[in-house]
């Protein structure tokens, strides 16, 4: 009797819960339509006496298109006169543990299990 009454209580539980959250996204769910309108009406409302002519508009495209012209040149690397071996840093010489590390895979120096503080 108790298991039974333990089964339709999580029922109960379970369908006013569902209907709790049904009816909240219904009632509380057009908040960003509301949001919505108040940005559309103050754009609607907008005074046009500030309208930009179109040179004005014109130039500062062109100056707009040079400064991001500048700017991706400048990203460039010059990569022209660099061979692989320059790119990858090839010529340089191995750090110290770095060769201990490889020696230590090899099997020509032994793994010390010691942690340093």
């Amino acid at each position: 009797m108790f298991s039974f009454f333990k089964i339709n209580l999580r029922r109960i539980i379970t369908v006013l819960a569902s209907i709790t959250l049904f009816f909240g996204v219904v009632l509380f769910g057009h908040s960003n339509v509301l949001a919505a309108e108040a940005i559309t009406s103050d754009v609607t409302n907008l005074n046009s006496t500030d309208v930009v002519d179109d040179a004005q508009y014109e130039a500062d495209k062109i100056s707009r298109q040079q400064r991001q012209a500048m700017r991706s040149q400048m990203a460039e690397p010059d990569t022209e006169n660099e061979s692989i071996g320059e790119k990858l840093n090839l010529d340089e010489a191995l750090p110290r543990s770095t060769k201990k590390f490889v020696e230590q895979v090899t099997g020509d120096e032994p793994i010390n299990n010691e942690t340093r503080p």
